[in-house]
């Protein structure tokens, strides 16, 4: 990364055009063409209740402006507090010290501008990265030394101290980023130099482009894996750390039942707390134990025991043991349940997830929409997930993403060898 005080490329732009920060409760959409030329970046922001802008700060070239589309945000400017609600506007003078958050029960929904936009995209992102891989402490505070990295790199972008010229910090900063340096710490967590310095290098034609850009998601057009899925078949997901056997497939029994036995290696943990609307789980335990959270109730289960999830019902679970979890999953009816975790488990193998599992928020809004009939997550709340959704798919769908691919959907694709329908 290097400290060019001109404006974020359009072709980065595209690929920044989602940025989402589960640690601070942020999901935004870049406005590509307002944002192109530096003079202004404009993003369509969702904050959830909770969430906000961090510790007071001061931007020293941006007027950053907020319109309140739904919900409200509490804005701060110095120690003055202000209630913005839809309809109305929070304007920030360059330099001024403030923040906000997101204090009632609902998100809030609104348009940022700053103005001008400089290289804010790509500062944002690093902040972004930052606080979904868990560098970012609970008042939204980085560590020092990453601080002092990004200060030296985005130094019209970076976000100052209300109480120490901006001059001293960048004066601090510098013997402070050397150490940083030399201790690991980047300017680009995020990784986002790599694509940049291969599109520059081929120049800027769209071609070079194309060819260029990380692949952030399986080819859409690649032949479809037709080979048929057989029980006793492994199906594993690295990142979540499950393992499951597949013991009967939905086509095989007139329930349209399907079973697997799953093992849950220590530390695995399914992607988040979520509920099927239509259908029913059944976990029953074999060896070790798995803690798992039922409508807000936690319990362990231990070999010999079950745990029935009904639709509808909110669920979580986890092997926090120190020894590989065994359990016997069935659902029914399963067969759409089994094409998600084809898919799901398809992409984490592929490396197009994050740590915790899931996938960018440009595929998860296909894929969540795609199989909205056999889950749907409880954070965040359903009608950001609308909102947010709605305005990615058609983004996604033109960047090539699909909510199912050809060489992820043996489930459907792939030839049923006859058998004997079981009870």
């Amino acid at each position: 990364m290097t400290t060019s005080t001109g404006s974020t490329p359009k072709f980065m732009l595209e690929e920044l055009n989602a940025l989402s920060a589960e640690g601070l409760g942020i999901h935004s959409v870049v406005d590509i063409e307002a944002s192109a030329s530096g003079e202004i970046l404009r993003a369509e922001t969702v904050v959830q209740p909770g969430g906000g802008g961090g510790p007071l700060h001061r931007h020293r070239f941006q007027e950053e402006r907020f319109a309140i589309l739904e919900g409200e945000i509490i804005g701060r400017i110095g120690g003055s507090r202000l209630r913005v609600r839809a309809g109305e506007t929070f304007v920030v003078p360059p330099d001024a010290p403030h923040t906000f958050s997101v204090e009632a029960d609902q998100p809030a929904r609104f348009i940022t501008e700053f103005r001008p936009g400089l290289r804010l995209a790509e500062f944002f992102a690093q902040l972004f990265w930052l606080a979904d891989h868990g560098h970012v402490d609970a008042k939204g505070r980085i560590h020092p030394l990453q601080a002092a990295v990004l200060a030296r790199a985005f130094p019209r972008e970076f976000f100052y101290l209300p109480t120490i010229p901006a001059a001293l910090q960048q004066a601090i900063a510098r013997p402070l980023a050397a150490l940083a340096r030399r201790r690991g710490y980047t300017a680009d967590p995020a990784g986002l130099a790599g694509p940049a310095a291969s599109v520059a290098a081929q120049g800027n034609g769209n071609a070079a482009r194309g060819d260029d850009r990380r692949v952030s998601h399986p080819d859409p057009s690649a032949p479809a894996d037709r080979r048929a899925i057989e029980p006793g078949e492994l199906w594993e997901n690295p990142v979540t750390r499950e393992r499951a056997v597949i013991v009967e497939l939905p086509w095989q029994n007139s329930e349209g039942r399907a079973v697997a036995e799953l093992t849950a290696l220590p530390g695995a943990r399914v992607m988040g707390e979520h509920l099927h609307a239509g259908l029913h789980e059944r976990f029953s335990v074999l060896d070790g134990e798995l803690t798992m959270v039922r409508d807000g109730r936690r319990s362990v289960l231990r070999a010999g025991d079950s745990a029935h999830i009904e639709p509808g019902v909110w669920h979580d679970w986890w092997n926090e043991a120190e020894a590989d979890a065994v359990v016997r999953v069935e659902i029914a009816p399963g067969e759409r349940f089994v094409h998600m975790i084809e898919t799901l488990f398809g992409l984490a193998r592929e490396g197009h997830v994050n740590s915790k599992g899931m996938p960018s928020p440009l595929q998860l809004a296909l894929t969540a929409q795609e199989f909205s009939d056999v889950i749907v997550f409880r954070k965040p709340s359903r009608w950001v997930q609308r909102i947010m959704f709605g305005a990615l798919a058609p983004i996604a769908t033109r960047r090539g993403y699909r909510a199912t691919y050809p060489s992820l959907s043996r489930t459907t694709m792939a030839p049923r060898p006859t058998h004997a329908a079981s009870g």
